[in-house]
């Protein structure tokens, strides 16, 4: 690293000598970036951590970073000239907050000797734009303007910028200092290690698993010298900056968080090229977003307050957004940076949803996201050779926390459709065809009993499957909807083995066949066949479209209830209809891929529009109103989620009810807490009050609200 030390000093020199320029040359927005400056704030990014293991805040990432920051709010001064945090996903052990502001700047002015206080100006500008978190500070005599940016998927870059306005040349000396947030309890709280480094600091974790060679460093391309004092530090600027009169100083510093110490050599080759050229990277970094924000803005509502949701939702799921680390082999988006285990993992069928978001602001990582899961697809050389095609549940930063109780239900080839359909990318169709296939296969082999060609929820064999509790817990993991009615033990559920035809044990099913499952088969086989019909495969075509009209012909004879007007379960013996359990959205479903007759789909909108069932406050909730076991905060037992929001609002429309469907689409837009202001999007809501319940800045909520602002806020 002798060489790369060297250029760096070059650069240093470089920009020392040319840092300050003349103030017409502003460091304001240019016009091409004006899209941006209209949505400051969409999505309240200011706080201070009170604890290194808290997720209480909103956070902001970019590309990838598994670091994120926010802004100090205007009633903690005390943290001002600095970002908040860094938050670090720490691996497999989530959240972790390093300092509360880890790198704050202070000026001295060299002509009396004192420090500016950044408290003179009484109503900073704090800003979180698309891409972008801002501070603007008017002091007496210049402006001092921080900005924070991604440029690499391990480093943040700060640019600060000092606007002399007075009519006489400033001489200013510059520090930073920071003091670690210590976590209360072991092994965090020995795990961190602060020292100096030669372009910096850097905090160094050992005796945490998995993280042993991770680090956190703070860069600047300038001679510097760093003091360390126990948990604090003060790097000093070694040359004082003189800003000429009506000119400007421009700094730049990079903050990159590491996993080892390969990505650590790899990511200081990168930085040379970033500090070489930090404009370049900034623009290219702008262009993105504005690209992200052309893109979403082109299509959806005219009003400003349904675009700022959309724009909220881009920008949460782009921070849900992790890059390939530790096992994670993809790039993929994870349910919550701020949800404890949700920040370090990707879930199936959270991906597919996603992914049919996000390919339209952003094609290359909606694919990757769904590479992502399909690189723990089974084998018949894996240790479970009988689950070959199955896709795990979730898979973590750590793969022995992988879940392989159970897979999600089957929306994987939807959402390599939606892909395609915007990208056309035929060899994204070819690379996953054969891979969807056997997913697909899977879900016959392994989860249809009585081998009807209709599938049911369950289990696979597994060591923590090992009894009819642990089966039936998964199996109604593998639905998604974990806690629904209709997985009640007190309604006798039985869990049921299959076997495959040389008699051995290969998973377990519960003894009911599932509406929703089964139509999603239908859309994927409908979805298999136009893949096939774009690769040439024609055959494969023909017999996914039979083999779909085959599934339609029976859920409408025997899921569907004339009595009830509504979709249902069935019982695996008698196939009848399980209307004991209640209506629940899942009855929707139909609809939603074009499989109900008309006047089915007349009897399910009556239900979905009755105040008294579905048609709640904010509305579609998980479980009917009208149903005895509905609760409007119980998870799976009555709040509203986005995506069988979305599947039930998709599902009118299909049927003409565009008029029911938009009316639907704007109550949830209403009357969901927060989403009109800038609080975050929740994973769920409470559909008699519109209340925010569980995981903040979640990604799936996100990718639907996005839709549906895109289709249905006209």
């Amino acid at each position: 690293m002798k060489n790369a030390s060297k250029i760096v000093l070059i650069i240093a020199g470089i920009l020392l000598v040319f840092g300050s320029i003349d103030m017409n040359k502003s460091m304001a927005f240019s016009t091409k970036n004006d899209m941006i400056r209209k949505f400051p704030n969409v999505l309240d990014l200011h706080g201070v951590p009170q604890e290194a293991r808290t997720n209480k805040l909103n956070t902001f990432t970019d590309l990838g970073a598994w670091h994120g920051y926010s802004l100090p709010p205007k009633d903690r001064q005390q943290f001002y000239g600095g970002f908040t945090g860094p938050m670090l996903i720490a691996g497999n052990h989530g959240p972790l907050y390093l300092s509360k502001a880890f790198n704050q700047i202070h000026i001295t002015d060299n002509d009396t000797g004192k420090e500016i206080n950044l408290l003179k100006d009484k109503s900073p500008e704090m800003n979180a734009y698309p891409g972008m978190l801002k501070q603007v500070y008017h002091l007496d005599h210049f402006d001092l303007t921080l900005e924070l940016r991604y440029v690499t998927n391990r480093t943040a870059l700060v640019k600060t910028v000092i606007k002399n306005r007075s009519g006489h040349r400033l001489n200013l000396n510059i520090k930073w200092t920071g003091k670690l947030l210590k976590p209360k309890k072991e092994p965090y709280k020995s795990a961190e290690s602060l020292s100096a480094s030669k372009g910096g600091v850097q905090v160094d974790f050992n005796g945490l698993e998995n993280l042993n060679g991770s680090s956190f460093e703070i860069t600047y391309p300038y001679k510097v010298k760093s003091v360390i004092e126990h948990d604090r530090y003060t790097t000093q600027l070694k040359n004082n900056v003189k800003v000429p009169a009506k000119g400007e100083h421009v700094l730049y510093s990079a903050q990159s968080y590491t996993f080892t110490a390969k990505e650590r050599e790899t990511e200081h080759k990168k930085l040379e090229k970033v500090f070489a050229h930090p404009k370049e990277y900034i623009k290219q970094t702008d262009k993105r977003w504005q690209g992200y924000l052309t893109r979403t803005l082109k299509k959806g509502s005219a009003q400003k307050k349904y675009q700022n949701v959309a724009v909220k939702s881009m920008e949460t799921l782009i921070t849900n957004w992790r890059s390939a680390a530790g096992d994670l082999k993809t790039d993929g988006i994870t349910p919550s940076i701020t949800g404890g285990d949700f920040s370090y993992g990707f879930w199936s069928w959270d991906t597919w949803k996603q992914a049919v978001a996000v390919v339209n602001f952003d094609p290359r990582l909606a694919e990757d996201s769904i590479r992502s899961m399909f690189d723990y697809q089974i084998t018949k050389h894996s240790n479970r050779p009988q689950d070959e095609g199955m896709i795990p549940d979730v898979i973590y930063f750590d793969k022995e926390e992988n879940n392989y109780r159970n897979t999600k239900p089957p929306l994987a080839a939807w959402g390599v459709w939606k892909v395609y359909q915007k990208t056309q990318d035929k060899s994204f169709l070819k690379e996953m065809y054969p891979k969807l296939v056997l997913y697909h296969d899977w879900w016959y082999k392994n989860r249809d009993h009585d081998h009807n060609g209709i599938a049911e929820y369950g289990a696979t064999v597994d060591p923590a499957n090992n009894s009819p509790e642990a089966a039936l817990e998964a199996a109604a993991w593998e639905s998604g909807m974990d806690n629904a009615p209709r997985f009640d033990q007190d309604f006798g559920i039985k869990i049921l083995k299959n076997y495959d035809k040389k008699g051995q044990l290969v998973g377990y099913s519960l003894s009911q066949e599932s509406v929703d499952l089964n139509v999603y088969l239908y859309a994927e086989k409908l979805y298999l066949s136009e893949i096939a019909s774009v690769l040439g495969e024609n055959k494969d075509a023909k017999a996914f479209k039979k083999e779909a009209h085959d599934i339609k012909k029976y859920i409408q004879k025997h899921m569907y209830s004339k009595k009830e007007g509504y979709f249902y379960d069935i019982d695996i013996e008698s196939k009848q209809p399980l209307v004991e359990r209640g209506k629940g959205i899942e009855g929707v479903i139909p609809l939603w891929s074009g499989l109900a007759n008309h006047k089915q789909a007349k009897q399910v909108k009556r239900a979905l529009m009755d105040e008294n069932q579905f048609n709640t406050y904010m509305p579609l909730p998980t479980v009917s109103k009208s149903n005895p076991k509905f609760d409007p905060e119980e998870y799976w037992r009555g709040p509203v989620w986005l995506d069988q929001a979305y599947f039930a609002i998709k599902g009118l429309a299909n049927y003409g009810y565009g008029s029911e469907a938009n009316t639907l689409t704007a109550k949830l837009f209403e009357h969901a807490d927060g989403l009109l202001g800038n609080g975050p999007i929740r994973e769920n809501y409470n559909p008699e009050t519109g209340g925010q319940l569980n995981a903040r800045d979640f990604s799936w909520s996100s990718a639907f609200f996005y839709l549906l602002e895109q289709n249905y806020l006209r």
